[in-house]
């Protein structure tokens, strides 16, 4: 299943935009659909709010995939600059750190899923059945 965000892709506009509201309409269709340990992916801006989802309600979220996210965010819903704070040798450490947890670099633009379409599918199918 693939959501839009508010303001995104299909999705209607809405007189709100926040963080707090894109995690509640994500976290609101998988409680609606009963859906508890999912896996959740998302990309850029929804990498940062699925990371919140999976904080905010553990007992849904129950494995991560986040494509092309900085390190940090300020809390608006408009970021557009490179982290420069976290660097492939950094993230390839905490990675390191936590169990059930791997970094993988795909040689892409943002829109990794898009630009290298194969590549990315095995990365994702690879850690989805190493689950």
């Amino acid at each position: 299943m693939a959501l839009d965000q508010r303001g995104h892709g299909l999705s209607d506009r809405s007189p709100v935009f926040s963080r707090t509201g894109y995690v509640e309409d994500a976290a609101a269709v998988l409680e609606h659909l009963g859906v508890h340990g999912a896996a959740v992916l998302g990309h850029s801006l929804g990498g940062v709010n699925v990371y919140r989802l999976a904080a905010w309600l553990p007992g849904i979220v129950d494995a991560l995939i986040v494509e092309d996210v900085g390190a940090e965010v300020d809390d608006d819903s408009s970021f557009s600059r490179r982290s420069t704070v976290l660097s492939a040798e950094h993230a390839t450490d905490m990675a390191a750190r936590r169990p059930h947890t791997r970094r993988i670099e795909l040689r892409a633009g943002h829109t990794v899923h898009e630009t290298v379409p194969e590549e990315f599918a095995a990365a994702v199918n690879g850690f989805l059945g190493s689950l």
